[in-house]
């Protein structure tokens, strides 16, 4: 695995927007809260995630460390797994910091233990798994949505029911986005072709993994609009032309053989979702 590779794994941008969904979760689930408290919540929590996310990422790294199928070089996969503790670690110390101090409550540190335990439950069964690629996209994709969950623990405990709706879009968006990028024929040193997850599932299964989590990303956007958020009026817009990519996407994904010809527009049509999902919980929270 070279620098590309590593860097193509550690996705430093996912980092950067897994922070600013966390910022998203507290504009959106800041109702009766001062504007102080948000502040607080914003400087600290917002970093916090941050953390978290490049351990989740880290993980990823380590279970790719593993898969002999896409590595050919030495790699120190302790290493690797003592970084991504010492990311979640100083990630949980600033939570605990921010909960004592600040008085926000505990839901927060009980987040951080939930993902804490997650990742341990993935060290454990990813050793074990031999095809270990359906568990990368799964930690990948949380890793990158979970923050918008995390941001409204920072205001509340009783989170409303769309920041949950928001958080299964993100993760279903980006998991349907990683399972289609699969299909991207890649190559090792040697020149052989690599794909374990059309290897695990066959393609067909792993076109309609793909074409349910559209559909769980397409039902996640359309309900908030019926809930209590700040904006439906601003939230209209995006929400249709997500609605309208993602069913394209959806509709390309079942018809089409993926196996034999892969299609860019379908990637670049979940790319254009994920923008506008983006403006879309920004909007939400106007």
């Amino acid at each position: 695995m070279n620098k590309k590779e590593i860097f193509r794994t550690l996705k430093p941008f996912n980092w950067i927007t897994a922070s600013i969904l966390t910022l998203f979760g507290i504009f959106n689930s800041r109702m009766e809260i001062g504007m102080g408290r948000v502040t607080i919540n914003m400087f600290i929590g917002v970093p916090t995630y941050f953390l978290l996310a490049i351990s989740g990422m880290l993980l990823v790294f380590w279970l790719q460390s593993l898969d002999e199928e896409t590595t050919n070089d030495s790699k120190n996969p302790q290493l690797i797994l003592i970084i991504c503790g010492v990311f979640y670690s100083i990630a949980l110390a600033l939570a605990i910091f921010h909960s004592i101090v600040y008085d926000i409550g505990v839901f927060n540190i009980i987040s951080i233990i939930f993902i804490g335990i997650l990742w341990i439950l993935t060290i454990y069964y990813g050793k074990k798994m031999e095809n270990k690629s359906i568990l990368i996209i799964i930690i990948s994709s949380f890793s990158f949505s979970f923050g918008i969950f995390y941001g409204a623990t920072l205001n509340r405990w009783n989170i409303p029911f769309y920041i949950y709706l928001f958080f299964i879009a993100g993760f279903s968006l980006q998991f349907s986005k990683d399972v289609i990028r699969s299909f991207k024929v890649r190559k090792n040193e040697e020149g052989d072709q690599i794909n374990t997850l059309i290897k695990l599932y066959g393609p067909v299964k792993t076109q309609r993994i793909a074409f349910l989590a559209k559909i769980v990303t397409i039902i996640s956007i359309t309900l908030p609009i019926f809930l209590n958020i700040y904006n439906s009026t601003l939230y209209l817009i995006p929400m249709l032309i997500i609605i309208l990519c993602v069913g394209i996407a959806a509709f390309l994904t079942f018809t089409l053989k993926l196996d034999e010809k892969y299609s860019p527009i379908i990637m670049i049509l979940l790319r254009l979702s994920v923008f506008m999902a983006f403006l879309l919980f920004l909007l939400a929270s106007v």
